[in-house]
């Protein structure tokens, strides 16, 4: 039986989650493949096979009708089990059987509270009873709100009043928030340090589901100026630091499966939060429909498009101020365009894209710190990339076509990170070791590229 489990949400990319469907398939798939020949792909491999597939958090009943179902009509026989909190995608769908999930009782929900809190016996908070209904029902008898609440009244006394005046805080930022569960979330937001909120909101900048990656969304937290330093302890230490304080918070939930939470996914509850918060300065989605005065506000920006190019909107005469710039699985080309109007970037995303070359421009982007390259098609770095004295991660991960790398590169004085994993180079730079902040190399090679000596890591 060929079975899969795939997260929809809101946000969902008709190509992404074809795609996400095949690799749990465990099939192949190239890049640049439209909806049609991955459809066909994936009739092709489920034909007179019998399937169990989970559609999990489902908004759009088109997911179903009009995506997969037509790629599915040629099995002998399947399963789908769709979760949704909407009644009509049922319907509409067409369900055999609907099971509806009980919201969890006020007594399970205060004593998930207070294990939470790491207290060992209800009798240490005995004197709490009286408000567990409130607290309960301001999260919305949510196990994600009531966890991310214990987190936050861990630290405060153990009183009536003190708890009182913790959910008192609640009064004050109702105007921003949809609701009761999401005012009991923004509280524990509320309660965080200045550069813990800051990293907690670019978290949002991840697509809906997506699985964080520790040793890159820290990279990208040092990039814009979040991690605050300190004496004797290196940078990138302190950024692990934020990151498992923000799980430890409940914040972010670790993937089990991954060693030493090294991966993590942001609750599509927390999301929603984080980017209401952000909505001023963040935006997620297809860029060529923003304006000039909205561009003028934004300093993050996550770009999706299902187009061949990633066309920017008009922007004469407006002062961009956009610090962060993303693509998601990228799009075939980019304007050169970006590189002349974002002059003000710290972090420059364009990995999975089927960028072929960067312009000699880009060392005019004085103030980049980061940025990324992985899986594509470039063959060549301009010798400009020298004039990048502030970059400090230069990711190059599994570029096929590029060799060599230039002699400016033992320019870039403020690296910390050069990554090349997957990316055969054959010939280097003398003088790289002599970049003192250089704490981590990942697959370079040693002496003329002659031999296979490779540092790994180091």
């Amino acid at each position: 039986m060929i079975h899969a489990w795939i997260s929809v949400s809101q946000e969902y990319s008709e190509v992404t989650l074809l795609k996400e469907v095949l690799r749990n398939i465990g099939v192949h798939h190239e890049q640049g493949e439209t909806i049609a020949e991955l459809q066909r792909k994936l009739a092709e491999t489920i034909e007179g096979k019998s399937f169990f597939l989970v559609l999990d958090d489902v908004w759009n009943s088109n997911v179903w009708m009009d995506l997969l179902r037509p790629a599915l009509h040629e099995t002998t026989s399947g399963v789908i089990l769709v979760t949704t909190r909407d009644d009509q995608i049922t319907r509409r769908i067409g369900v055999d059987h609907t099971h509806r999930v009980d919201l969890m009782s006020v007594e399970v929900g205060w004593e998930l509270l207070w294990k939470s809190m790491n207290i060992e016996e209800e009798k240490e908070v005995q004197n709490l009873r009286n408000t567990e209904i409130e607290i309960v029902r301001k999260c919305g008898h949510l196990p994600l709100a009531i966890k991310v609440t214990a987190s936050a009244l861990a630290s405060r006394a153990l009183t009536e009043n003190e708890w009182k005046k913790y959910f008192g805080k609640y009064a004050g930022s109702q105007s921003m928030l949809s609701d009761e569960i999401e005012g009991a979330l923004y509280l524990s937001y509320d309660e965080l340090p200045h550069r813990l909120k800051q990293c907690f909101l670019y978290c949002a900048l991840y697509v809906e589901d997506s699985i964080i990656q520790r040793d890159e969304v820290t990279w990208l937290w040092i990039a814009e100026g979040f991690i605050e330093e300190q004496q004797g302890q290196l940078i990138e230490d302190i950024a692990e630091e934020y990151y498992y304080e923000l799980i430890h918070r409940n914040l972010l939930e670790p993937d089990i499966l991954s060693f030493s939470q090294a991966r993590c996914k942001m609750h599509d509850l927390l999301r929603q939060l984080a980017c209401n918060i952000s909505r001023e300065e963040c935006f997620i989605g297809d860029v060529e429909t923003l304006r000039g005065e909205t561009m003028s506000k934004l300093r993050r920006v996550t770009a999706i498009t299902n187009k061949d190019k990633l066309v920017l909107p008009s922007m004469d005469k407006v002062e961009v101020k956009v610090r962060t710039f993303l693509t998601i699985n990228g799009p075939w080309s980019i304007e050169d365009a970006l590189f002349k109007r974002f002059m003000l970037l710290r972090v420059l995303v364009l990995n999975s894209s089927l960028v072929q070359s960067i312009p000699n421009y880009i060392g005019k982007l004085i103030h980049l710190r980061l940025l990324n390259l992985d899986y594509t098609g470039i063959s060549f770095l301009p010798k400009s990339i020298g004039s990048l004295k502030n970059l400090q991660v230069l990711s190059l991960r599994w570029c096929h076509d590029l060799h060599t790398l230039p002699s400016a590169m033992t320019l870039l004085t403020s690296l910390r990170c050069l990554d090349l994993y997957g990316t055969e180079i054959n010939q280097v730079s003398e003088g790289i070791g002599k970049l003192k902040f250089l704490t981590r190399l990942s697959d370079y090679p040693v002496g003329d590229g002659s031999d296979n000596a490779v540092v790994q890591d180091g």
